[in-house]
């Protein structure tokens, strides 16, 4: 009986520091410092902090990204030379591992909580426990996590601002024999696409000429969200750089959305790697 007990006892140790490590990873091996600045392995993705970041300043930008290579995000973060902490994840091809990872209420605040830990463990002029802007970017299949960061009072509260580059989706239902974005999934992009309207968020989309088929594009949820929000699209073309080039455009107070030619998947692509462009839109100081 001592010795099942001594093994028991031993097994569960075992279990425990795996659970640790995975929760709150070891950095000592695998940090890595460039002239682009700090970079931090965490589980299923990258923390960056950029070399010309201002240790002296009072107030901490947080940008949270969700979905394509960490690095590359990263690389595009690092062109922006915005001042601030930038953490890239990447957890599935699909929506449905960001949907799942999200679902859980206490993943988002432990990733950034174990994000500043090891800053603050690595870097002995980063002191800051907590955050003052917070912009969650998302490309693609990210869009099933911010969704369920929406659902919770408490994160909706302290967002500052979202971009979706060509990224969300929703099922279809049937209204006047017409297939429409399910509105039930689409409730909390409203809402938060309304109080950027009424200037206390920042709601930024763009979208290409993509259609599934089987569930709704990102051009019948951004429409979606542009009449629920009496907001008008204007159809001019202007050349972003990297090949992508807009087709229309709509402003209404801190909601934008860009309507951009292309209907492969090279063109979604551009959409990730014009993420700085995007970036720099956004209000933040």
């Amino acid at each position: 009986m001592k010795v099942e007990k001594k093994y028991f006892l031993r097994l569960v140790l075992i279990i425990f520091l795996i659970v640790a490590f995975e929760i709150y990873p070891q950095t000592t091996h695998n940090n890595q410092q460039t002239t682009e600045g700090y970079k931090f392995q965490i589980k299923n993705g990258l923390i960056f902090l950029p070399s010309s970041f201002d240790f002296k300043q009072d107030k901490l930008n947080l940008f949270v990204h969700l979905h394509g290579s960490p690095s590359a995000a990263i690389e595009i973060f690092s062109k922006s030379k915005i001042n601030g902490v930038f953490i890239a994840l990447h957890i599935g091809s699909l929506s449905s591992p960001y949907r799942i990872a999200f679902s859980d209420q206490n993943f988002p605040q432990k990733i950034i909580d174990t994000s500043f830990q090891i800053l603050r463990d690595s870097i002995p002029s980063f002191d800051f426990i907590d955050y003052d802007y917070l912009c969650i970017t998302s490309f693609s299949a990210g869009y099933g996590g911010v969704r369920e960061i929406l659902k919770n009072e408490k994160y909706y509260k302290r967002i500052n601002a979202i971009i979706l580059a060509d990224g969300l989706h929703t099922d279809y239902i049937e209204e006047d024999n017409c297939k429409m974005p399910n509105s039930d999934q689409m409730k909390d992009f409203l809402q938060f696409a309304k109080d950027a309207v009424n200037q206390r968020k920042e709601f930024l989309i763009t979208h290409s000429e993509i259609y599934p088929g089987n569930y709704s594009s990102t051009t019948e949820t951004a429409d979606y969200l542009l009449t629920s929000t009496n907001t008008e699209r204007v159809f001019a073309e202007r050349y972003f750089g990297n090949d992508l080039t807009q087709k229309s455009y709509a402003f209404n107070g801190g909601f934008q959305v860009f309507g951009f030619h292309g209907n492969t998947g090279a063109d979604h692509m551009k959409h990730f790697y014009n993420l700085r462009q995007f970036l720099l839109m956004l209000n933040f100081k």
